[in-house]
């Protein structure tokens, strides 16, 4: 009867080692076709296989990430969503993802510093009075500086598409790598994008979770403090001396208080948007607290308290979603009262990003 056993024992083992082979080769042959792929739906076609082969260990995980690295945003947000369906049973896709977390935000940082050198070179329609030839070279000129800056603009619309694949996925563990993931992505999010980083943060109800909210909050407060300075400055100017020789004075200081009347609208209708969405910020910092059973935070100014609050109720928050070892220090599944400052590389925020 042993001797049967440790037979059955020894086939079964040898059919695990030829069914791995046979799997790895199916693996090998799916990336083979990948890499011959020369379009975007041959690529995806080719990642389906990958995903319909093996077992769902680690070197399918390490093959679909080849499509992490695909020229085409298409391809690359295919193998996000088969990859996304695989975090709950493997850790390599949470590290796979978290990584590809600080990718897009890389890609997102250069496309929007790319359009904002643009803008600033973007040259003034010209005037049809400067000579018909030079009116010509000067409409050239402009048209193509806008269209380069409107191709950023949808290039960067593309890019954000993958934010929501990203967060739906790493928002199924509960792991640290998918926080701090998730709060590199919160600065760029645009408005439609951010309800769903909030919830995740406010439900993984971490001290990296709440850094990240506090952070972006921070940011607007400093963005509101330079905006205000520059409606001052604004208020402050007045119409300059007119041109030398010019006959109708009275009309030329007119345009030019309309001028500035103008450009203070402007500043103080950017200011009033900064205000609204400081305020849905602090809103969100606010459910957070609720959500955790934390004391209700104070209006964040320099004398209200706020950070004293965040400090102490970053001692009551989990330190990690990681389960502790047997005995460990804390309260529940996770280690409490570390106090910290944010998730690493929460970055710089941008109201409607993406």
């Amino acid at each position: 009867m042993r001797k049967k056993t440790q037979e059955l024992a020894a086939a079964l083992l040898i059919a695990s080692m030829l069914t791995g082979a046979a799997c790895s080769q199916s693996l090998e042959v799916a990336l083979a076709r990948y890499r011959a792929a020369k379009s975007s739906q041959e690529q995806a076609s080719a990642l389906d296989a990958i995903a319909a082969e093996g077992s769902g260990g680690d070197a399918q995980v390490a093959a679909l990430a080849v499509g992490l690295a695909s020229d085409h945003v298409r391809v690359r947000n295919h193998a996000v969503g088969l990859i996304g369906k695989r975090v709950v049973s493997s850790e390599s896709a949470v590290a796979v993802l978290r990584e590809h977390c600080d990718a897009v935000a890389v890609r997102i940082n250069k496309n929007f510093a790319e359009a904002q050198k643009l803008r600033k070179r973007l040259p003034s329609p010209p005037s049809p009075t400067t000579g018909q030839q030079r009116y010509v070279d000067a409409m050239k000129k402009y048209t193509d500086s806008l269209d380069a800056l409107l191709a950023l603009l949808a290039q960067s619309k593309e890019l954000g598409t993958t934010i929501p694949l990203l967060v739906d996925a790493l928002r199924k563990v509960p792991d640290d790598r998918a926080v701090n993931g998730v709060a590199v992505l919160l600065p760029l999010c645009n408005d439609e994008q951010l309800p769903a980083v909030r919830t995740a943060l406010i439900e993984w109800g971490t001290v990296a979770s709440l850094g990240a909210l506090c952070d972006r909050l921070s940011y607007f407060d400093d963005s509101i403090a330079s905006q205000e300075k520059r409606v001052a400055k604004a208020r402050r100017k007045r119409p300059g001396k007119p041109p030398k020789g010019l006959r109708n004075k009275d009309v030329w200081r007119e345009n030019q208080r309309k001028r500035l009347a103008k450009s203070i609208a402007t500043l103080e209708a950017q200011l009033v948007q900064l205000l609204k969405k400081r305020d849905e910020e602090f809103d969100t910092v606010r459910q957070f607290a609720k959500h955790c059973k934390l004391p209700e935070p104070p209006a964040k100014n320099v004398l209200s308290g706020f950070g004293l609050w965040q400090r102490r109720a970053a001692k009551e928050l989990a330190t990690t979603l990681k389960p502790a070892e047997p005995g460990a220090a804390g309260s529940g599944p996770a280690g409490r009262g570390a106090a910290g400052s944010g998730a690493a590389g929460s970055g710089t925020a941008r109201s409607g990003g993406g």
